[in-house]
């Protein structure tokens, strides 16, 4: 029977490694560590469209509920992209930032970055995102990189009705000739 035994293992060796490499993905049941009101949702994930039909998503580390029942989430870690209509893919990530459900609004902070497919960069302190518009406003200093230089100013501002970017206050456009194009 060892014998037997030995010779089923050496048969069944090979599919057992090959499993432990294949990548799987489980739901679990959740862990309760003790009573709470509030919800917590570890490495979240939201996905939805917009008025435009754009689908966006939505990701965060942690996310969790401030009071029970008030619909304001705090969010680690949040990341957030959009394909927008032109075909230009926008992500955006922070450290921190708040969900507010009922407004249909999403706030950045804490060294904001948001970038695009064709090389286009805003940073900053903080963020308001209109979740229905996809539209954006920053009160914080932002910096605009390009391909064709850098923007520096005190805020931004786009709405729904075009793909334009509002740099607001004082602001200061440094343009650096691109020495392929003649």
């Amino acid at each position: 029977s060892i014998a037997a035994g030995a010779i089923a293992l050496m048969l069944l060796w090979p599919q057992i490694i090959a499993q432990k490499e294949k990548f799987s993905l489980g739901i679990g049941r959740p862990i309760i560590t003790g009573k709470t009101d509030t919800l917590s949702i570890v490495n979240s994930r939201y996905y939805s469209t917009d008025s435009k039909n754009q689908p966006f998503k939505m990701t965060a580390k942690l996310a969790e509920e401030t009071e029970p029942g008030s619909r304001i989430i705090v969010l680690t870690e949040p990341k957030a992209s959009v394909l927008l209509e032109s075909g230009t893919w926008l992500a955006m990530e922070s450290r921190e930032g708040k969900l507010y459900q009922k407004d249909n609004l999403a706030v950045f902070t804490g060294f904001v970055h948001a970038f695009t497919n064709d090389g286009y960069e805003l940073k900053t302190d903080e963020v308001t995102i209109d979740l229905s518009t996809h539209t954006l406003e920053s009160r914080s200093a932002t910096t605009g990189i390009f391909p064709e230089g850098t923007i520096t100013s005190e805020g931004l501002k786009t709405t729904d009705k075009s793909d334009i970017i509002k740099f607001t206050g004082h602001a200061k456009l440094i343009l650096v000739p691109n020495k392929n194009k003649r």
